[in-house]
């Protein structure tokens, strides 16, 4: 039993490795984002250079892949919460001697629980797979976009 369980606790250190960023951080940047999206429909066409257009049309890319992945992170990050306290559970059980005479209970209960690790581990590589190919994207444009912003379309205080 407590090889099946220390698998376990191993493939979820694993999930957890590839959180990087901080829970709520695409939710922030989307909201901020759309703010920007915003100033930026008051800048008159005229005034944009062919590089700025298309740094705009990255950035909106930008926006609407994190308007997708903010939710789907959050979610694979509180899937991994979930499984965390899931075989915290068992394992208490296992401690407490609960499956000693109940071996097919534990191994009902580790299936259930690898079957959540294994959808875990497969979400949490997608999105942030995903996240991590935009990042660099997102931190060039963005500086580009906020300058050109500030230039163009002052905030009003």
């Amino acid at each position: 039993m407590q090889i099946k369980l220390d698998s376990a606790w191993s493939q979820l250190n694993n999930i957890r490795t590839h959180f990087h960023f901080e829970i709520d951080e695409f939710e922030e940047r989307k909201t901020y984002m759309s703010a920007q999206r915003i100033r930026a429909n008051f800048i008159q066409g005229d005034k944009l250079t062919e590089d700025d257009k298309l740094q705009f049309n990255i950035y909106n890319e930008t926006f609407r892949l994190y308007k997708t992945a903010a939710n789907q992170y959050k979610n694979a990050v509180l899937m991994a919460e979930n499984a965390f306290y899931n075989l915290k559970g068992v394992e208490t059980r296992v401690k407490n001697g609960d499956f000693d005479e109940d071996l097919s209970g534990f191994k009902e209960e580790m299936i259930g629980l690898q079957k959540d690790l294994d959808d875990c581990q497969l979400k949490t590589l997608e999105i942030t797979e995903r996240l991590d190919t935009v990042e660099p994207t997102y931190q060039r444009v963005s500086e580009h976009v906020d300058q050109l912003l500030d230039q163009l379309v002052p905030e009003s205080k």
